[in-house]
């Protein structure tokens, strides 16, 4: 028996299997092998949405269980890739994102929303990429 995999070998593998509209997962995953020394984690996924409410309402997530939904029909449907890169290098991704991955919308989150998201005080750069 195989062993399991690592979680980002798993998310790699998600991202090599996954092409939609102008997205190509093999080009993408390809593209981060050559350049491992850009980057130190990758995380390809369905983000959901928050829908706003009224004062003291839990908020709705929507579209987060998109891919669990897919994944019945042998298919991952995500469409952000989020990646923490080595210093210096998140231009590097964000040109290579822009021009050569076709994504829609490629940014940095900004240091607040990055230290809510992964949950420290202290956030690393996270570039956000997302293909429609």
């Amino acid at each position: 028996m195989k062993p399991p995999m690592r979680p980002q070998e798993l998310n790699m593998e998600l991202l090599r299997i996954s092409s939609f509209n102008e997205m190509d997962g093999q080009q993408v995953y390809y593209d981060l092998l050559i350049h491992k020394e850009w980057w130190t984690a990758i995380y390809y996924t369905c983000e959901g949405c928050a829908l706003p409410m009224a004062k003291n309402e839990r908020p709705v997530i929507h579209g987060d269980l998109i891919c669990l939904r897919d994944m019945a029909t042998d298919s991952y449907n995500g469409a952000t890739l989020f990646i923490i890169p080595e210093n210096g290098h998140s231009r590097d991704i964000q040109t290579l994102a822009r021009k050569k991955w076709n994504a829609d919308e490629v940014w940095e989150l900004d240091k607040a929303e990055a230290s809510s998201r992964l949950g420290t005080t202290q956030p690393p750069t996270v570039v956000r990429i997302w293909w429609d």
